[in-house]
């Protein structure tokens, strides 16, 4: 048999295997025999203790039986009594029909239960299908397809797709809206399954199949959470430090400023994060950067970046915007930058606390850290301690 689509609920931990095959399992076209059991002395199936028999057929269904006045017996299915005979009979018709389907294209659906350790199977042929569909269905795709699409909500009632399941059998029914001249004609196809006869490896096999699919399902949590925290360690350690050691004085246009600038004297491309700590929350200063080392880029709007602290104002070039933050910086607050080229982001972070990034122009590339005072640096700022 092909290999078919499989859902697992977990849930309710049942299994559902749907495929389009010629092959069906050999073990799903046995014969099912019956045999009579007098129920147990303390055992009560609705004649009072120890009353009654049963009928247990092979495939593991069993059944309250009792005799009619011809002697002919009865089994209790449904909420209704049925003649033995007659429930046999259509079991035999199943069976015949599975072996008239050889080499017919059928739609098979294998139903796993394995709280219960039960197993339902059943199909519905091309020509069935036409059957039910007036001659209007097309593919068995197209139910196979209507079961991908609705296999979250299999078990709601008012679903497309809508499984049914009891101790003793279960049902499939998929509900197709198809198309006949201008008028939509909506069908209800049902597919039954019939409970699997289990020998005594068989349901051995099951419950292995259980403790296996147990087994996985802890894996792959196992594998998810490692590979969120692997993605969370990620996140922080993806930022290169950059700290007051990096930085250097730079002389250069100071006069015309008449400010101190600082700037790193590398240019940095990638994923960068720039520290220091306040030593001073009332002086004012910027710290920002500028795209490569080029003073000439800091009254640029597109190629330059800072923070005016400690107001927390932003700014572009000369522009001045809104508060990045309303928060007041106190001494020893740790103050981090930062940047990322690649997603082109601008980020405050205060004591480790991210604020939303803002995005920087596509066009930088490579960029330069820099902070522009008019006090010394060691008297607003200091360098991190390295732990």
């Amino acid at each position: 048999m092909n290999q078919g689509k499989k859902h697992h609920f977990q849930d309710k931990n049942i299994e559902i295997v749907w495929t389009i095959t010629q092959d069906l399992p050999q073990n799903n076209q046995k014969q099912i025999t019956y045999e009579l059991i007098q129920v147990q002395p303390n055992e009560n199936i609705g004649y009072g203790d120890g009353q009654g028999q049963k009928v247990k057929l092979s495939n593991g269904q069993e059944f309250p039986s009792g005799q009619d006045q011809q002697g002919q017996y009865n089994i209790f299915v449904d909420n209704a009594w049925v003649p033995l005979e007659q429930k046999l009979a259509e079991f035999q018709q199943q069976i015949q029909q599975q072996k008239q389907t050889n080499n017919e294209l059928l739609l098979y659906v294998e139903v796993k239960d394995y709280e219960k350790f039960n197993e339902y199977r059943g199909f519905i042929t091309a020509k069935d299908y036409l059957s039910q569909t007036q001659d209007l269905g097309e593919e068995l795709e197209d139910l196979s397809s209507e079961i991908d699409k609705h296999i979250q909500s299999i078990f709601d009632k008012n679903s497309s797709v809508y499984l049914k399941m009891t101790n003793e059998n279960a049902e499939l029914s998929i509900k197709l809206q198809l198309a006949k001249g201008k008028k939509l004609i909506e069908f209800m196809i049902l597919i039954p399954l019939v409970l699997k006869e289990q020998n005594k490896e068989e349901k051995e096999k099951l419950i292995k199949d259980m403790e296996l699919n147990t087994q996985k399902q802890r894996l792959e949590k196992l594998e998810q959470e490692l590979k969120q925290l692997k993605q969370s360690q990620q996140q922080q350690n993806q930022f290169k430090k950059v700290t007051m050691n990096d930085i250097n004085k730079v002389q250069k246009q100071e006069q015309e400023l008449e400010k101190n600038i600082y700037i790193s004297r590398e240019k940095l491309s990638g994923q960068f994060e720039f520290e220091l700590l306040i030593a001073n929350d009332e002086i004012e200063f910027q710290v920002g950067i500028i795209a490569d080392d080029d003073l000439g880029n800091i009254e640029i709007k597109k190629q330059s970046y800072y923070v005016i602290l400690p107001d927390g104002k932003f700014a572009r070039g000369k522009v001045e915007f809104g508060n990045f933050f309303t928060y007041k910086l106190q001494v020893d607050d740790k103050l981090g930058l930062r940047v990322d080229t690649v997603k082109k982001l601008f980020q405050l972070v205060i004591n480790d606390y991210p604020f939303p990034p803002v995005k920087i122009s596509e066009s930088i590339e490579q960029f330069s850290f820099i902070i522009i005072s008019s006090e010394e640096l060691n008297i607003f700022a200091q360098v991190p301690q390295q732990q």
